[in-house]
């Protein structure tokens, strides 16, 4: 797969909220928003605190869906949770993915998507 610029987009849902996934520099949405945000400048702020607790390993926790498929939460400081990872079969592909999205984070383009809302 082609390299790309690494990436978070930030788009408006089929019910008008704002939301935001980064993507990495393969291609693939490693993580999306836990929530819609009525205001984009929200949205914004969720971003920033992503990108303000993902060095944190507190911040990070695996787990289980009812599948049976592994997934991260990022939670901010006050627990709440800002972004959901995709689903894998294995543990170690979501290890490779926080490392992946502590390296290219931080210097990633926002691509605004749909901004008619």
């Amino acid at each position: 797969m082609p390299q790309v610029k690494p990436t978070i987009q930030v788009y408006a849902d089929k019910k008008g909220e704002w939301r935001f996934r980064f993507i990495c520099d393969q291609g693939d949405a490693l993580f999306h928003a836990s929530e819609g945000y009525t205001a984009k400048a929200n949205a914004y702020k969720g971003i920033d605190s992503v990108k303000r607790n993902i060095s944190d390993d507190k911040r990070i926790e695996f787990k289980v869906n009812n599948r049976g498929k592994h997934f991260y939460t990022i939670k901010a400081r006050n627990g709440n949770i800002l972004a959901v990872g995709r689903n894998q079969e294995e543990l170690d592909i979501l290890e490779e993915d926080i490392a992946l999205i502590r390296a290219q984070l931080n210097s990633s383009n926002i691509l605004e998507i749909g901004t008619e809302a």
